[in-house]
Order: structure tokens, then sequence, then C-alpha cells
């Protein structure tokens, strides 16, 4: 029986605008039949399998469709025996299915032969189109052509965020400019960091009125935040009289604990809030706190005669001067925070937000308030003052009295350093049992007088602290350093199985001197090194813990 024949394609005229379509180059008795475009379906594969055999599916011609650029132009290229030449609604309804993207290069290509200038004469003849998307991206083409700066296509396009959607935006803006920054989704502006909310205010201000509004409310809220420098209600206010409380960061407590260890003043007032150490000593008064001032230390203060008392008014009479004082610099303070540029004009509404009650210059003149009282205290005979806040605006929440001391002589820990270690205990710095076994196992080896009183991972470091005595404590500080990885197929036999694999590893140090296995199974001392493991079943990490000398 005679195979029916492969119809072929003819190759397609070469001329203006057109782009060669070769015939298949597949052979006509590969297959037994012509399978149109589209009409391949897997019911018809079976059937081709089944009749005719791999091979014909194999063999099957593809037929591609020509590439949407080409049908743009054949569109175009079309006589149209009413409208004369051109099927401007067919050419746009191609563009329109495009992606940003390849809508835009595609108009770039087309700029070539003068078509992307003749369908832009003719947006009027689209129908059942995207329009205002079309004409956005033709916007796009004339303003890359050009070459002015890509932040300003939002300067003469202030709607385009409500044209499209803010992906198919920073698809223009990287047309425009390879290097564009993508802008924002609108719902994260409230997560920005500080600098990031100037950048897109700055942005904003170029055109994007919707972006600049919800921005400007970001920035007007945060602006009352700059007042916080560490005071804050405690659950259960100190005792009247010179017992106060005030919240550090970790970092601060570990360097109280470090003054301590070395027989000298826990605190340093001069490195303070105006050169001085604030506590609260009565009733709940709260001025602003950082987020990371996380533990609260309890001290014994004074003693107190001839202290300094400010009151409501006094604190006002320094406010007010500093607000005056201050307007030029909390706006450059202000530009500062938010990296705005200086040519770059703050909006009225914004400078409203700024001078409102409570706003950006209201904090930043009470922050310079406190400051002030800070300093007076400390220039004074006595370096301790009283502040009393009675229905007073310079606190959220309540009524009550800071001590302020200059002197760090009388500034002395309550509970000792023990109730600063709990503190840094229960904010989860201990180290885990396994490290602080190799420090019981460093502390006996090396003689140290004490027993260690817990173990601190503090800024990539370990901090050992040794209790001395009741109130004495001595710090150490050490390294981990991984040192190997023992695997084992058939897992760990209980604790023989890791000392034997740390025993050949640590081997030298057994005949090096008097370093012997450390104890508690935490490994061996090796030039001024604990080793120990960590791991269960298959695989053990050995680290060294190396004191700092």
């Amino acid at each position: 029986m005679e195979r029916p024949r492969l119809e072929r394609r003819p190759e397609r005229p070469v001329g203006p605008g057109r782009v060669s379509a070769p015939a298949s180059p597949i052979p006509a008795a590969q297959t037994s039949r012509t399978v149109p475009f589209g009409a391949v379906t897997p019911a018809l594969i079976a059937q081709l399998q089944a009749t005719a055999g791999n091979a014909s599916v194999v063999a099957m011609p593809v037929v591609q469709r020509q590439p949407v650029e080409q049908q743009i132009i054949d569109a175009l290229d079309k006589a149209d025996p009413v409208a004369g030449v051109g099927d401007f609604p067919t050419a746009f309804r191609l563009l329109n299915g495009l992606s940003m993207p390849d809508l835009l290069n595609t108009l770039f290509r087309l700029s070539g032969s003068g078509r992307t200038e003749l369908l832009r004469a003719n947006l009027d003849r689209a129908t059942g189109v995207n329009l205002p998307r079309l004409r956005l991206a033709f916007d796009a083409h004339t303003h890359k052509r050009s070459g002015a700066p890509a932040a300003a296509f939002l300067t003469r396009h202030p709607d385009a965020s409500a044209t499209v959607p803010l992906d198919q935006l920073n698809d223009i803006g990287r047309f425009l400019d390879p290097a564009w920054a993508p802008l924002v989704p609108l719902e994260l502006i409230p997560s920005l960091s500080d600098e990031e909310l100037g950048s897109e205010y700055a942005r904003a201000l170029d055109g994007d009125p919707r972006r600049l509004t919800l921005v400007e409310d970001e920035l007007g809220r945060r602006a009352g935040g700059i007042g916080g420098w560490g005071m804050t209600a405690f659950g259960s206010p100190p005792a009247a009289g010179t017992a106060g409380e005030t919240a550090v960061t970790p970092e601060v407590a570990v360097k109280i604990l470090e003054n301590y260890s070395k027989g000298e003043p826990p605190f340093r007032p001069e490195l303070g809030k105006g050169g001085a150490s604030w506590f609260v000593t009565e009733g709940n008064p709260y001025v602003g706190i950082g987020s990371d001032k996380t533990v609260n230390v309890s001290a014994q203060l004074g003693p107190t005669k001839g202290s300094l008392t400010f009151h409501e008014a006094d604190l006002l009479e320094i406010f007010t001067a500093e607000r005056e004082a201050t307007k030029v610099e909390a706006e450059a303070e202000f530009r500062r925070r938010h990296r705005i540029p200086p040519e770059k004009p703050l909006s009225s509404r914004l400078l409203k937000q700024l001078e409102r009650t409570n706003g950006f210059r209201d904090k930043f003149a009470e922050a310079r308030m406190w400051d002030r009282v800070g300093q007076r205290v400390a220039a004074s005979s006595s370096k301790v003052g009283e502040v009393v806040l009675q229905n007073s605006r310079f606190s959220t929440s309540g009524n009550g009295k800071f001590l302020v001391v200059a002197d760090p002589a009388k500034i002395k820990l309550r509970g000792g350093p023990q109730a600063v270690i709990a503190q840094l205990e229960a904010q989860g710095l201990k180290a885990e049992p396994v490290l602080v076994e190799a420090a019981e196992a460093a502390a006996s080896s090396l003689k140290w007088a004490g027993r260690v009183r817990t173990v601190l991972r503090v800024g990539g470091r370990v901090m050992i602290v040794v209790a001395v005595a009741a109130d004495i404590i001595k710090i150490y500080y050490a390294q981990d350093r991984q040192k190997a990885v023992f695997e084992s197929v058939g897992g760990w036999a209980g604790a023989t199985a890791g000392a034997a694999a740390f025993s050949a590893m640590w081997a030298p140090a057994d005949v090096a001197g008097p370093w012997a296995w450390a104890a508690h199974g935490a490994g061996a001392l090796v030039a001024g090194g604990i080793g120990y493991w960590v791991g269960a079943e298959i695989t053990r990490t050995v680290y060294e813990l190396v004191i700092e000398q």
C-alpha cells in the first residue's frame, strides 16, 4: 500500500519587513500524514504509535508560529479594501498580549523601520486592549530615546502606579535604566528602615503622589520617636529613697560585670546621657526606650545631700530654649537619618508633621533638654540631681522620679554581680551545657580560683564568669574553634567511642607535659585549649576552647 506523501509548505518570499520561513527539513517519507499546527493531542500521538510506530511520532513535522514581531509587521503590511494598508486592531491586540519587558523590547526593535511611530500615530484605532498600559509603554519608548533620566519618567507620569502593577512599573524602570532600583510595594513602606524610607521619599517627590502620601505619613509617625534614651517604667517600681533601676543593652550589662570584676565602679556615668547615669527611683515615669535595652539593673545610689532638683517648670524652660536653638540642626538630623539629599525639598505636609506637638522637632529638643540636665548635674558639686515628673508632658506613662548621678563612686550594684548574671541568662545568652563542661575543665586544668558561675556567648566570644567569693568574680574570655569532624557508620557507642577518636586526635597532649584528660569527658587540654565535642548518633564535631590571655 502506497504511503501518503508529506505536503511541504513552500518557502515564503523574503522582502521588506518579511522574515524567511524555511520549509520543514524533515523528508516526506518519514511520516504518514501532515499534521496542522495545534492539532497534536495525546490521543493523536497514541493513535500514530499504534498504527505507524514511534518513528511516525518522532518524524512529525513541527510547524512553528511566527514571532509576534513578524506577526505585527504582517498585520501592518496587510492591505484592507476599506481602510487601506494596515490592520491596526490586530497589531495592537498582539502588542497587548505581551509582557511588559517583551512589549518594550518589541517597540524598540520595530522603531528601526519606523513602525513604532506608525503604531503610536494610530493608537486611536486600538480596540479591545488595555489602552492606558499601551500608551505608557509607548511613552517609555519615547522617553528612552530622549535620553532623559529614568526618574523623570515618573514625574511626567504621576498616575503610572495606578495604570500598571508595580512589577510592570519596575520593568519600565529597568528598560529606561539598567541600574534602576526597584520601587517598594506600597504595603511594605511601614517596614522600611529609616534610610530606605528617605530614599522612597526622594523618589516619590519626582511624581508619585500616592507613594509620597504614604511615605510622608510614615515619616511623620516616626518623627515622634527620637526622644528615647533608656529610661522606662518597671513592673515593680523600686522602693523610694536611694534605690534605683535602669535599663541597658546586654552589651552594656557585660561591661558592668567586667568593670566589677576588675574592682572598678560598675557604672561609667561619663558615657551616659549628658555625662550622667539615670535611674528610676519612684513611680512609673517613661520618657522613651530603645527596644535593645532589655536588661534591668538595680543600683544603690548616694549619698544625695546637696543634689539639684528639676521640676516641670525647670524642664519646660530648658525645652523651650532648646527647641528654638536646634531648629536648623533638627532638620539636618532628620535628613541625615533618612538620607534625604539637601537638594530634595521637604514637602509642606512633611514639614507640618515635623512641627506638630511631639513631632520630630519636639523630640529632638527634648533629647537635648535631657542632655542639659545631665550636664548641669555633672557640673554641680554633689554630682547628683533629682528629676520630678508630676503630670509632666515628658512622661507618657505616669508620675515618677529619676535620680541623675555623675559620680561613679555613688553607684553600687544591688544584689551584686549575681543579679546582672541572672538577667543576662534570662536573655538566652547562656552557652550550651557541653561548652559549660569545657569551661569547667579549663578552670580545673588551669587551676583558676573559684568555680565557674556561668558561661555566656557574647558578641561571638565565650565569656566565662568564675565566682571567687560571694560577691567577687573573675571574667575570662575564650574562643571555640572547630578542629575536626568525626563520623561513625555504626554510631557512637557511648562516651568511650568519642573518647577513642578524641584521643587519636589529641595524642601529643598526653606526652607533652602535665596536660591530661580533662574532667567531665570534655576533652584534652592542648597548648592552652580545651577540646570538646558536639553531636550524637553519627557525626561529632570537635572544637577547641582557647582561653584568651
